[in-house]
């Protein structure tokens, strides 16, 4: 019966460690910034946010963007498909960054 079961269990394994949470994204969002990696940012983000990464990638030093990396995220509140959490720059600097769910995954939703 175990043997008969062992799939399942794998499978149900596998899509536990697929899940990924607010914080998790908007750090690899952040770090893939601070490798001005914009291309991989745009993984973590939704198609409103793709313009912007567009323009960042023709500005800006590498320098400029590395602090972006050691961004820290925390305290997500979830409600529904919205997460907004704090972001802490590490000139100290407090933000807030929102994510939205888009086909069941944490994606960046910078709003103007």
């Amino acid at each position: 019966m175990i043997k008969k079961l062992m799939p399942f269990f794998i499978v149900l394994v596998f899509l536990a460690g697929c899940t990924q949470s607010p914080e998790s994204v908007a750090k690899k969002f952040y770090q893939s910034i601070g490798e001005r990696d914009f291309e991989s940012a745009k993984q973590y983000s939704t198609e409103r946010v793709h313009t912007m990464l567009t323009m960042m990638a023709s500005m800006g030093s590498a320098e400029s963007f590395k602090e972006a990396g050691k961004a820290e995220v925390s305290n997500c509140k979830i409600e529904g498909d919205v997460a907004n959490c704090d972001v802490t720059l590490p000139n100290n600097k407090k933000d807030k960054i929102r994510l939205v769910k888009v086909a069941g995954k944490w994606k960046v939703d910078i709003r103007k």
